[in-house]
């Protein structure tokens, strides 16, 4: 049986959201990382709508922080505990696989990922994580403000926007820390410094960095590794555990993200979302259907310096100017990366002009809804 919407209609305000939270308009996401008891098996259970919790991993204690599960489930009460079992192991596998493959800094027993290629170790990659590498490296040659290889620049950034005084530390009110980012970006966006390797027959990856780089990482005392997926991240960890459930049979439920991403599984529709600007008017509506993805840059919330709005988003290539206040891309075929992508291109080509506004497009090109606020 289909399932069944999960709502008709949803309402999205920006108002009274924590500070620094990205709020995805499918949902207010909370961390859905509710370790250690998973979905409970005590008492009836009804048809309806069950959030699933990842299991344990005491390897990865915090792989599914913000990201929430949800799934529609039907038939006996005996029919759904089972099920919940089932999908709460298959889920919870997947998405630990996908969580330390991609992980930077961390290398874990017996995983290929990206925290041994920044060791420096010829890596033999899962047939998933290949392919994850050999696309982020197509995007970054693209250089279309998207880089695998600014792991140091977005940890750079990252320590400043969620310290206690991020307006002390920003770039704009501190020569210091202005000098130092200009330097990691100059390094990180020089291509030459890295060399990704990739064999496709025996599906081995390796990376090299530079003399130059590793010069200027001991300078500047950079901890972070050079290979980061960054904003793109989330995206792919959710295709690839959307391929592997959809692979196991389970297709009526959505992931919703802190990072901004909506997923959707091929037989869960996901109704009409009202989308609202900052300042609390209404800026339009958009339409999701079964097996669609869509991400939310979203900026509200976080602070200002020299006149311009800071958040998690913004381009390897770019400043740290102001990115458009909400862009929201929606993939009807369902591509989360594609999404994400898209987005991370519109704030790289953004026009000059100052101001907020919220952008709604599909990857077919069409400009959904492109409003002032």
């Amino acid at each position: 049986m289909k399932a069944k919407k999960p709502y008709e209609e949803i309402t999205v305000s920006s108002k009274h959201l924590p500070l620094r939270i990205a709020l995805f308009a499918l949902a207010i996401v909370i961390a859905a990382g509710s370790i250690g008891f998973g979905v409970s098996q005590l008492g009836r259970k009804d048809p309806g709508w069950y959030t699933i919790n990842a299991a344990a991993d005491s390897d990865a204690v915090m792989y599914a922080n913000g990201i929430r599960f949800e799934y529609y489930m039907d038939g006996s009460s005996d029919m759904i505990k089972a099920a919940l079992r089932l999908i709460e192991e298959q889920y919870s596998a997947a998405l630990a696989k996908a969580y330390k493959e991609t992980d930077p800094a961390t290398v874990y027993p017996g995983i290929g990922n990206l925290a041994a290629l920044n060791a420096g170790e010829s890596v033999k990659c899962s047939p998933e994580l290949f392919a994850i590498l050999k696309d982020a490296y197509a995007k970054t040659l693209e250089g279309r403000g998207f880089n695998m290889f600014a792991g140091a620049y977005y940890a750079e950034w990252n320590s400043i926007i969620y310290s206690n005084d991020p307006d002390s530390y920003d770039p704009a009110n501190n020569e210091n820390e202005r000098a130092r980012l200009e330097a990691i970006g100059s390094a990180v966006n020089d291509l030459d410094n890295f060399t990704l390797t990739l064999d496709e027959a025996t599906l081995t990856a390796s990376l090299t960095v530079s003399d130059s780089y590793k010069a200027l990482a001991s300078e500047l005392e950079i901890e972070a590794g050079a290979l980061d997926l960054n904003l793109l991240r989330d995206a792919y960890m959710l295709s690839a555990v959307k391929a592997e459930l959809e692979s196991e049979d389970w297709h009526r439920g959505y992931f919703a993200t802190e990072s901004g991403l909506g997923v959707y599984l091929s037989e869960c529709d996901g109704g009409r979302i009202d989308v609202f600007g900052a300042g609390e008017e209404a800026v339009g509506a958009i339409n999701v259907a079964a097996g669609d993805s869509l991400s939310m840059f979203r900026a509200f919330g976080y602070y200002e310096a020299a006149g311009e709005l800071r958040s998690p988003y913004y381009t390897a290539n770019g400043s740290f100017g102001s990115p458009l206040t909400q862009v929201i891309t929606l993939d009807e075929g369902g591509s989360a990366v594609d999404c994400a992508y898209h987005n991370v291109k519109m704030l790289d080509s953004r026009s000059p002009e100052k101001g907020s506004y919220t952008v709604l497009y599909t990857l077919s090109g069409e400009e959904v809804l492109r409003a002032a606020e």
